[in-house]
């Protein structure tokens, strides 16, 4: 038997032309820590994106069982999560989760200038998303793990849905 997420997740369209960034007015955020309230959570979308350079990032307290989560405002379609690394080293994540997929992600380390891109192989239709950071990059040495910028790419579900089909954020 299948589970009602697994069942609203069968057979769904890609969003096409209608694929973009999910607006920021739409993310609400939470997190398991921060380290103080120069690193909360809305910094990872807030589409300011210092190369280079710290801060604006989301930071947790620690490395350990991190993790930051979105709700959105409307049920979204995603199909891509693009995820900006901190500029330290020591302070990014090496293996995540997100509920609704198999398999757990590894990241890599590129800088605070390139992106690691998770592409989705099956669209996840939600209203709330969770990244869960399961090991950190030089787990023994001190730091905060978290991330300087995600950039989560859909489309905004139809209510009433048209056969799965999804539109813009714009309408």
């Amino acid at each position: 038997t299948r589970t009602a997420a697994e069942k609203n997740n069968l057979l769904v369209e890609k969003c096409g032309e209608y694929q973009e960034l999910i607006p920021r007015n739409l993310i609400n955020c939470t997190a398991s820590s921060i380290v103080n309230k120069d690193y909360s959570c809305q910094n990872a979308f807030d589409g300011i994106i210092l190369h280079n350079k710290e801060g604006s990032a989301w930071a947790a307290k620690g490395k350990r069982n991190a993790w930051i989560e979105v709700q959105f405002k409307k049920k979204v379609q995603i199909e891509e999560v693009r995820i900006l690394q901190r500029y330290k080293a020591t302070d990014n994540a090496k293996k995540i989760t997100i509920p609704g997929l198999k398999d757990v992600q590894d990241l890599i380390y590129i800088g605070s200038t390139n992106l690691n891109i998770l592409t989705l192989s099956q669209p996840l239709r939600t209203s709330k998303f969770r990244i869960n950071i399961l090991e950190a990059n030089l787990q023994e040495s001190p730091g905060n793990v978290g991330f300087k910028e995600i950039l989560i790419i859909g489309c905004h579900i139809k209510t009433p849905p048209e056969k799965g089909k999804c539109g813009s954020f714009q309408i």
